[in-house]
């Protein structure tokens, strides 16, 4: 499988993005960054593949405002072997892709609602604030 967006490969599991470097800022809030790579591949919901190897890497920072209820993200990927589709968070355990939960960009069409911004297709920088308008439910919480 030729490796599509490293966003979308190595953000499909949320337990992940806890899994990176935790800081505290100096103004309270909480920092969290990860680093991808195709090794964090688990493929679609139905059709898992497993990790690949691919030059393909990126890397997420999160500061989580807890007192706004906000998060703002810098999301940067590069060396894609194809254009970037979308950028997003899943949420489901570890190595196991459940519902999406958050977009932090995307190159679909029909755009998902809400409507996230568009992606750099061949590589770059996305940063964004992700409220709670921003998170799409999950019919399959269990």
């Amino acid at each position: 499988m030729r490796f599509k967006s490293i966003c979308t490969a190595a953000l499909t599991a949320a337990a992940f993005l806890l899994l990176g470097t935790q800081g505290r800022a100096d103004d309270g809030n909480n920092m969290f960054s990860a680093r991808f790579s195709g090794f964090q591949e688990i493929g679609a919901l139905t059709a898992p593949t497993g990790a690949i190897f691919s030059q393909g890497q990126g890397t997420l920072v999160l500061n989580i405002d807890r007192t706004n209820r906000l998060i703002n993200f810098t999301l940067t990927y590069s060396n894609l072997s194809s254009n970037v589709q979308q950028s997003h968070i899943h949420f489901g355990k570890e190595h196991v892709a459940g519902a999406v939960m958050v977009f932090f960009c995307s190159n679909l069409t029909p755009l998902p609602t809400p409507t996230p911004q568009a992606c750099p297709a061949t590589g770059g920088t996305v940063t964004g604030t992700i409220a709670g308008i921003n998170v799409i439910g999950s019919p399959n919480r269990t």
